[in-house]
Formats: structure tokens, C-alpha cells, sequence
């Protein structure tokens, strides 16, 4: 298999193991039973567990910033800010839905190691930055004047990371299209009051 290969195997892998073990249980050991090879093939590949983890982690970070970036509007140039955000919040919840494994890891960043709880918030602030530019623009539609954008962007990336959460922990209760119209409802709700 070549090189570029195994490592994408070790780190789905690795991925799985999170999924019922935590970070904790991705070790070079682990790594090699689950994924059927080796130690010394896993060794070959990376040279310690910390270095599968940060792999891993800049891996899933990589693909939620993508995702998280696809669920934002690229062109504002309607009339209709709560059909942008709901575009928007539906690719973002389907996103969560169809990879559990990658969004528990992510928006658990207390079981992390420190370099990556740092990307984390890095991200975050990234986010919200974007949230903010889009809540500048939606002010303009607002019926009773301008909000602070800065401080309704956290409210709804927090908003997100909680409906995501909730997706994740009980998706009998909260699927994602029911958070995708409730986060709808909360936008229809600030740009009407």
C-alpha cells in the first residue's frame, strides 16, 4: 500500500478508536490491532500515538472547517437573509449528521491535547469572524434597527455547537432537519423583532 494510503487507513483507524475509547485509546498498539497490520507498519507510518493524534486531529479540524465554510453564504445579494441561513444551517446540521464521529471529537475540545484545543479556538474565532460579516449585512433587514454583530455572531456560533451537540447525543430528539428549522426560526426571529 503506499505511504499516503496507510496513512489515511491508520488515521480512519485512529478515528474509530475515538469514537468508543476516546482519545485516550488511540495508542500504536490499538491502532495496529484495529487496523489489522502491524506495529512496525504503524510505526513506518508515524512515529508515536501523539503523532496519529495531531494527524487525526489536523485531519477532522480540516474537513469541519470545510464544511463549516460550504454552510456559509458566498453571495448576499438577496433580499432574503432567512432562506441564506437556512441554506446555510441545513448543510451545516446534515454535515454533523453524517459524520458523528468526526463532529464528537471536534466539539469535545476538553479531551484534547493543548495544540489542538489552541486550533480549536482558533477556529472558533475564525467563525465567528465570518458569522460576523454576515450579521453586519443582516442588520440591514432588521425591522427595529441594528444588534451588536459581533455579539450575535457568538450567540449563533454557540447556537450551532449546541444544536450539533444535541444531534449528536440524542438524534432520536433532535434530528438534524428539526434543528435546521429551529436555528431558521431564531434568524426569523431577530430579523423581525
Amino acid at each position: 500500500m503506499p505511504p499516503a494510503e496507510r496513512r489515511e487507513q491508520i488515521l480512519d483507524t485512529a478515528l474509530a478508536l475515538t469514537a468508543t475509547g476516546g482519545v485516550a485509546s488511540v495508542t500504536m498498539e490499538a491502532v495496529a490491532e484495529a487496523a489489522k497490520v502491524t506495529k512496525p507498519v504503524v510505526y513506518g507510518a508515524f512515529p508515536n500515538a501523539d503523532a496519529v493524534l495531531a494527524a487525526l486531529i489536523d485531519r477532522e479540524q480540516d474537513r469541519g472547517l470545510a464544511l463549516m465554510l460550504d454552510s456559509l453564504p458566498t453571495d448576499t445579494d438577496t433580499d432574503d437573509p432567512v432562506a441564506l441561513a437556512r441554506t446555510g444551517v441545513e448543510t451545516f446540521f446534515a454535515g454533523v449528521r453524517d459524520s458523528p464521529i468526526r463532529w464528537r471529537l471536534l466539539l469535545t475540545p476538553d479531551n484534547l491535547p493543548e495544540g489542538a484545543r489552541l486550533r480549536f479556538s482558533e477556529t472558533r474565532d475564525f467563525m465567528i469572524a465570518q458569522f460576523t460579516v454576515l450579521c453586519e449585512w443582516a442588520m440591514d433587514f432588521r425591522r427595529s434597527g441594528p444588534m451588536d454583530p459581533v455579539l450575535l455572531a457568538h450567540l449563533f456560533v454557540g447556537a450551532m455547537e449546541m444544536g450539533a451537540r444535541l444531534i449528536l447525543d440524542r438524534p432520536e430528539d433532535y434530528t438534524a432537519e428539526l434543528m435546521s428549522d429551529f436555528a431558521v426560526e431564531i434568524v426569523r426571529s431577530v430579523l423581525e423583532a
